[in-house]
């Protein structure tokens, strides 16, 4: 249904269009103070090495640089080396204290977008804005300095499109999703879930063509070879396509589909996890569940099935691994955009609803504010929650060779330390053989001989720990790993040098 049709007949309420402007100054206020710090710093080192590496040498990566010889020749698709090289060229133009900005404008970005779409799909503009704070609610704390952050945008601009697609059934409005599409499959590895969607909106739309003709058995095969279902399939097809269009060409979509380490991944990195592993669901989930199942509930009959499924699909999709949240919290401000489109709530309660929302953003800036502060904010300063200036001064100053280091290190370690130190992982699983892998982490977890035969056999020079691994795990079998002697420890970081 056109927006015409849909919300926008509803008058604003005395002072409401001032309210409406204060929630989105608030909201990028709340953006601005989330966003803007040191987040994502186990991967944006290694981002920031691949993006260096792509401006100097006007190529991509295809080994596992930086790494220790054993494993540094292995073949290596930098599925996010687009936004590898935007986040470099942000370092190198304005310093690294201005590399917080990309996630933070990106946010500002996905905001936009989901107001627009709610929009796009009918809603006023007071509900349009409180249907997107609900989402950022979500987003937010994904908005961290990594590449994913661009899948986010990308996703966010292309529910716009297929909102405006659905209100309009025009096919100009997908043509948008093939340059999306390229953008997409060359910055993220998450860059399926384009023709997924697009995909669930063809079933949508067929399913919203029967229902207009009364669910009729004779009306089935007509709504599902419909002109919007062939259109949205044509689309889908040309996203798929359009992900060749990268720089390792068939070797990316086949490292994305079939990636070489999948029991790595999922078994010990945490945000490969599904949501339920921590007990109950967080509330960053639950509270926008239950929101969508109330409108699905209450409007399901006049919202389009797109929504319903695309609601259905992603909180599937988050529930699998708590780093998939975010395109559940888009998704939901799509859905819910489509319920408001068919709200029509009286001055009163539309006066009520902008002074809750201003009152609800005060607090959250307020909150926000008071436990992230607005100290340490800078990248410079504060590198990483695992190592200190000051220990990375002294891993520059003192370490030659080969290094066994802790996972969350090696990005780090790569970016201040190489070419005079190699890592044995460099914070990324997808590029080891999982044999690797697990012996590596054998190597930090299973005790002093599993540490001493790693070291052995890779000609490790350096071990290089988060303080509260070689506290647990080594600081009592020192004399247990033949000639490695601790030569630096601070708050954060305890490194151990081979005395030969």
């Amino acid at each position: 249904m056109s927006e015409s049709a849909r919300g926008s007949g509803i008058r604003a309420a005395p002072g409401e269009a001032a309210v409406v402007a204060l929630a989105v100054a608030l909201s990028a206020v709340y953006i601005a103070i989330v966003c803007f710090r040191p987040t994502g710093t186990v991967d944006l080192w290694w981002t920031l090495a691949a993006g260096d590496y792509i401006r100097a040498q006007g190529d991509v990566p295809r080994t596992a640089l930086w790494t220790i010889d054993a494993v540094r020749d292995l073949p290596y698709v930098c599925h996010g080396w687009l936004a590898a090289l935007a986040f470099s060229e942000v370092a190198a133009a304005f310093g690294l204290d201005a590399v917080p900005a990309v996630p933070t404008v990106i946010a500002l970005c996905v905001f936009g977008a989901m107001v627009a779409t709610a929009r796009r799909l009918g809603a006023p503009w007071l509900l349009a804005v409180a249907v997107a704070d609900v989402a950022l609610f979500i987003v937010s704390l994904r908005m961290i300095a990594r590449a994913e952050v661009f899948a986010y945008l990308w996703f966010a601009l292309a529910l716009n499109r297929l909102a405006a697609f659905v209100g309009g059934g025009r096919a100009r409005d997908l043509a948008w999703l093939l340059p999306i599409a390229v953008l997409w499959a060359n910055s993220h590895a998450s860059f399926p879930l384009l023709p997924g969607v697009v995909l669930l909106a063809a079933a949508g739309s067929a399913l919203d063509a029967w229902r207009s003709a009364g669910f009729r058995p004779a009306a089935l095969a007509a709504s599902a070879f419909s002109r919007r279902t062939a259109l949205l399939g044509a689309a889908a097809l040309l996203a798929i396509l359009a992900a060749l269009a990268n720089p390792y060409g068939i070797a990316l979509v086949r490292h994305v589909l079939e990636p070489t380490s999948p029991d790595s991944m999922t078994r010990f990195l945490e945000e490969w996890q599904p949501l339920t592993a921590g007990g109950a669901l967080p509330p960053r989930f639950a509270v926008p569940a239950i929101l969508l199942a109330g409108a699905i509930f209450d409007g399901g009959r006049r919202m389009s099935f797109v929504s319903i499924l695309l609601a259905a699909a992603l909180a599937a999709l988050a529930l699998s691994a708590e780093r998939h949240i975010a395109f559940f919290g888009i998704g939901a401000a799509f859905a819910l955009g489509d319920y408001a489109s068919g709200l029509a709530p009286g001055r009163r309660v539309r006066t009520a609803i902008a002074a809750a929302l201003a009152v609800a953003l005060i607090g959250a800036n307020a909150f926000a504010a008071a436990a992230l502060g607005f100290g340490d904010r800078s990248l410079t300063a504060h590198p990483s929650d695992g190592i200190t200036p000051r220990g990375l001064a002294f891993v520059r100053e003192h370490v030659r060779g080969n290094v066994l280091n802790s996972y969350h290190l090696g990005g780090a370690l790569i970016y201040f330390g190489y070419p005079q130190l190699r890592v044995s992982i460099d914070s990324r699983a997808d590029p080891f053989p999982p044999a690797y892998y697990l012996a590596h982490r054998d190597a930090l977890y299973g005790g002093p001989s599993a540490t001493l035969a790693f070291a052995d056999r890779y000609g490790i020079d350096h071990i290089i720990l988060v303080r509260q691994t070689y506290e647990r795990r080594l600081a009592d079998h020192v004399g247990e790993l033949d000639g490695f002697r601790l030569v630096y420890e601070d708050e954060l970081t305890a490194v151990l040098s081979r005395v030969r």
